[in-house]
């Protein structure tokens, strides 16, 4: 054999359980929205420095806020392959937190919100994909199939 397989990776091993639409879907709404954030920053890298700045508090040059970016999308793409290849519940409430703290910036200052509609549409257009694909995770197939993993569901029930 090659490779050890010891420590948090085996208790991790992908579920073999069937993936209902929800979970698809949720799977293709998310990767959309971090790859509409990605193509944002990239094709306004001013817009990014701004955004960021505003978020960390560190102005960053050109080439930081590149490497930020597709920093942000790698990291916005590990829950959803945990979600998707192994039914991990600790990841669905990561996804949640992750989407709920970015709609609170938007929510702390709705004003924000007509001004984006006006200017860019497309400012919105992640955190809307973000909330469906929320929404997705909590349908009675996507519970099936989280408890699935564990046992607790059939294939029937996840096909609802």
């Amino acid at each position: 054999g090659g490779g050890c397989r010891a420590g948090f990776f085996t208790a991790v091993s992908e579920t073999k359980a069937p993936r209902p639409l929800t979970i698809k879907c949720f799977a293709v709404l998310c990767v959309a929205a971090a790859f509409i954030s990605l193509m944002r920053g990239l094709l306004d890298p001013f817009m990014a420095q701004g955004t960021l700045w505003g978020y960390t508090g560190v102005m960053l040059g050109e080439d930081e806020v590149i490497v930020a970016l597709f920093s942000l999308f790698t990291i916005a793409l590990i829950p959803i392959f945990w979600i998707y290849r192994m039914a991990s519940r600790a990841a669905r409430w990561v996804v949640v937190s992750f989407a709920l703290f970015s709609l609170w910036l938007y929510i702390r200052n709705p004003a924000y919100i007509p001004a984006a509609l006006l200017h860019d549409p497309m400012e919105l257009a992640a955190p809307l994909l973000k909330i469906m694909s929320i929404a997705l995770l909590f349908t009675p197939s996507a519970n099936a199939y989280f408890r699935h993993w564990k046992g607790g569901a059939d294939a029937e029930e996840m096909a609802q």
